[in-house]
């Protein structure tokens, strides 16, 4: 585990095939994962504290990437949550649970490929995102507060991708690209 003095000390779990591990400390607020799958069939990652189920990840064979979820902040006196994993092959799973107090300020580049979540950035009002994708499938922009609140979708869309799009953030956050 490392030690985060910004958030929550990250946690990670690796094992084969289904498991179900209690008391995973998740208060609530954004959970960036960082996974792995090398099975063939169905793998999903999710925290549970009961009645609501956050999935982390829902991907049929080999996985390697990085998304992000907020989940509820439930009762007050909930900090934990189980974390469910439906695999048939090896996995790992790191969660990490950020919250600085500031961002990086804008504007940023990034570049890649399959799924990643970059940040912190300061969002101060409205941005512009220029963004492409050479990809055949989904593309996904969102960003995501460091508190439970609502994420902010700014490109959904399928395949080649080359454009702006306006929107406005005012929080500190990170950024889940999504893209083949």
């Amino acid at each position: 585990e490392d030690d985060d003095p910004d958030g929550i000390e990250d946690q990670s779990f690796e094992g084969n095939g289904v498991d179900l591990i209690p008391d995973v400390e998740a208060p609530g607020g954004l959970v960036i994962a960082e996974m792995s799958h090398d099975g063939d069939e169905d793998f999903r990652v999710s925290l549970n504290d009961g009645a609501i189920g956050h999935d982390l990840i829902r991907e049929s064979g080999s996985y390697s990437g990085t998304r992000a979820e907020t989940i509820s902040s439930g009762a007050p006196d909930q900090d934990t949550r189980e974390l469910e994993v439906q695999a048939d092959g090896n996995w790992e799973v790191t969660l990490r649970q950020p919250r600085p107090e500031e961002g990086e300020t804008l504007p940023a580049q990034v570049s890649g490929s399959g799924e990643d979540v970059v940040g912190p950035y300061e969002f101060t009002g409205g941005h512009i995102v220029s963004a492409n994708h050479d990809g055949e499938s989904n593309f996904q922009v969102f960003f995501y507060p460091l508190t439970d609140d609502p994420i902010e979708v700014v490109i959904n869309t399928i395949g080649e991708y080359d454009d702006e799009d306006e929107f406005t953030f005012l929080d500190t956050g990170f950024v889940e690209i999504t893209g083949d």
